[in-house]
């Protein structure tokens, strides 16, 4: 069997499929714009999520909400706290340390992700960060799908902590909130991902 071959078809499958997305999007925007009542928008809406959720297929990503509970759990720990504090603590996240350094494994619900702990100079945590939403084939561009992803996080993140305290237009657009105990969560969409970054009170002063 001719394994490359095989490769090339994924990414025509998956373009086929995200066309199909747009058009679903576009006849959501057209029936909501022409819709009175709320619980037609709130079935409308119900069906728009879903169909997103049926995108996971195409995208290894967080869902809004889990997005939203990470940021918060994070904000809960006890910060300060020493990047050694933080790796014996990291096991009750499902964290893992690799051995190298800032280098940690997470088990995610979307599967094992590569997470990466910054500490400053005094030794404390500052910065946390990982990939929230990816294409589920590598060299497979999902540029609308990742857009669509970037919103809902944008949405769902704005409804639990207020409008953003950031934001950049563009090419790859960033979006960043206040957190509770005065942490900062920012996620920028590149047209391969979406990263996510969580500060602490400590990298948090310096934002």
């Amino acid at each position: 069997m001719d394994l490359s071959r095989c490769r090339r078809t994924h990414p025509n499958t998956l373009s086929v499929k995200a066309t199909e997305a747009r058009h679903h999007r576009h006849h959501i925007l057209r029936t909501l714009h022409h819709t009175n009542t709320l619980e037609e928008r709130q079935t409308i809406e119900v069906s728009s999520r879903t169909h997103l959720e049926g995108h996971e297929k195409l995208m290894n990503a967080f869902t809004r909400d889990d997005f939203v509970t990470w940021m918060e759990q994070l904000a809960r720990r006890p910060w300060p706290m020493t990047l050694d504090a933080f790796t014996d603590l990291a096991p009750e996240l499902g964290w893992h340390f690799t051995g190298y350094q800032y280098s940690f494994t997470a088990d995610f619900a979307v599967g094992t992700r590569k997470v990466v702990v910054i500490d400053n100079k005094a030794g404390d945590v500052h910065t946390i960060s990982f990939v929230l939403a990816k294409p589920a084939l590598e060299g497979v561009e999902l540029l609308t799908e990742l857009n669509d992803f970037f919103s809902s996080y944008v949405a769902a993140a704005s409804e639990t902590w207020g409008p953003p305290i950031r934001t950049v237009q563009g090419r790859n657009p960033i979006a960043a909130w206040t957190l509770p105990q005065a942490c900062i969560t920012e996620i920028t969409r590149s047209e391969e991902k979406i990263h996510a970054k969580f500060l602490t009170p400590q990298g948090a002063r310096f934002y």
